[in-house]
């Protein structure tokens, strides 16, 4: 999977995988990093060093990926013959969520953050709580706030407040989440395959910010990793004496959620195809695969897709109504603050600031859209050159939210705005 946007169309010359690692940034420079400061110190003290050199190194996620090649011998083969360095999982402690695979001069690098695992994991502890506790509404209103976080400007699935879930629901939300990592993996390791050597035309691609060389994505490219990747996790499934079924279902869980996302989302163009042509495709190749057992095998993934397709439904309309919510009520504490900005103190100018940026509780997604477009909005001919009222009040309720959200409404490109420089 790829949400990353292509640019250009010269063909560049790809780095090698230790060129493409050295230019990926550093722990510290990574987006809202998983690993805390508390946490980082007291492994030093304790000495402890392993967890925190395998985090930094991003090869956490290596065992999923020798899992699956274990079970793939022409699949390693094709990797071997991509040079020298092989296949690398670079594993990113970062919310954002994507995946990507990237071909180098000597190998291949793919590219997992791990905002994609905890988006997987989300929707998997909501399909648990429905399921086995049987309370829908909370699973819905949960997963409303992680949807509206990641199809936010910010683009992460945070989560403001913990799903409690007993043991037996959360061993089976822990199971849904490592059958759609596995999905997705496979359909990561179906790009890869089509690689050719270096001599393959590529464009640039960004990653964390940093350019790098990168196939361009079609819907046929990725109708064709999701075939090839569902064919494979087959196979490892077969070769390790265990049931089909959690290819189904780790696809159903993997798709539905970039569905769910997918109708959520405000960006027009879509890099993948519908989630649920994705779908319709994935299922037909699974019955078609499993022959005269397919729609039995099919079964257990029955009960998961009627849940994830009824969460659907509510988390759209209620991440649209909760946006349109927000937005109204915004626009109603601006064109008071704007009516009344003379006669306000700067202790009333600093507390409509601040609750301002609380609304941020009711729609991340509403707004850090409103907020963006109260500052870059077009200057007036009569607006004072400090900025008109409105303007100020974004921008000095942006800056009570942390540095990542702030970096998310482009902040740091303000002074550049005002100065009128491209």
């Amino acid at each position: 999977m790829s949400t990353l946007p292509l640019s250009g169309d010269k063909a560049v010359v790809p780095p090698s995988t230790a060129e493409l690692l050295a230019r990926l940034p550093p722990l510290p420079d990574l987006k809202r990093p998983l690993l805390r400061p508390d946490e980082v110190a007291k492994s030093i003290a304790s000495g402890d060093d392993a967890y925190l050199e395998e985090m930094i190194s991003g090869r956490f996620m290596d065992f999923m990926l020798r899992e699956l090649l274990d079970h793939l011998p022409d699949v390693v083969q094709r990797i071997t013959s991509l040079g020298p360095a092989g296949l690398v999982l670079q594993a990113r402690p970062s919310n954002t969520i994507n995946a990507l695979a990237v071909p180098t001069r000597d190998g291949a690098v793919i590219v997992y953050n791990l905002g994609f695992y905890g988006a997987m994991y989300s929707f998997s502890r909501a399909v648990a709580l429905t399921l086995e506790q049987h309370n829908a509404m909370q699973a819905m209103e949960w997963l409303s706030s992680v949807v509206d976080w990641a199809t936010s400007r910010a683009k992460e699935p945070r989560i403001q407040q913990p799903l409690e879930l007993g043991e037996e629901s959360a061993s089976l939300a822990a199971n849904l989440s490592a059958q759609a990592q596995r999905f997705a993996m496979c359909h990561e390791l179906g790009h890869v395959m089509t690689f050719r050597r270096a001599e393959t035309a590529v464009r640039a691609a960004t990653l964390a910010g940093v350019t790098v060389s990168a196939l361009p994505d079609t819907w046929e490219k990725e109708y064709a990793a999701d075939r090839d990747g569902l064919a494979m996790f087959l196979r490892v499934l077969a070769s390790q004496g265990k049931s089909a079924a959690a290819a189904l279902i780790g696809a159903e869980v993997f798709l539905n959620a970039a569905g769910m996302m997918h109708e959520s989302s405000a960006e027009e163009e879509q890099a993948h195809p519908p989630p649920d042509d994705r779908l319709a495709r994935v299922r037909n190749q699974f019955l078609q695969a499993c022959g005269e057992r397919g729609y039995e095998l099919a079964g257990p993934s029955l009960a998961v897709r009627h849940i994830l397709e009824a969460l659907r439904g509510f988390v759209t309309q209620e991440v649209r109504r909760r946006r349109a919510e927000t937005t109204r009520r915004l626009s109603e504490v601006f064109e008071a603050y704007t009516a009344s900005v003379t006669q306000r103190s700067k202790d009333d100018m600093r507390a409509a600031a601040k609750h301002v940026s609380r609304f941020l509780l009711a729609s991340p997604g509403a707004t850090l859209d409103f907020l963006y477009e109260r500052i870059f909005a077009p200057k007036v001919s009569d607006e004072p050159d400090g900025g008109s009222p409105a303007r100020l009040l974004a921008i000095n309720a942006a800056l009570h939210f942390e540095k990542p959200l702030q970096e998310a409404i482009e902040i740091p490109r303000l002074q550049l705005h005002f100065e009128g420089q491209p």
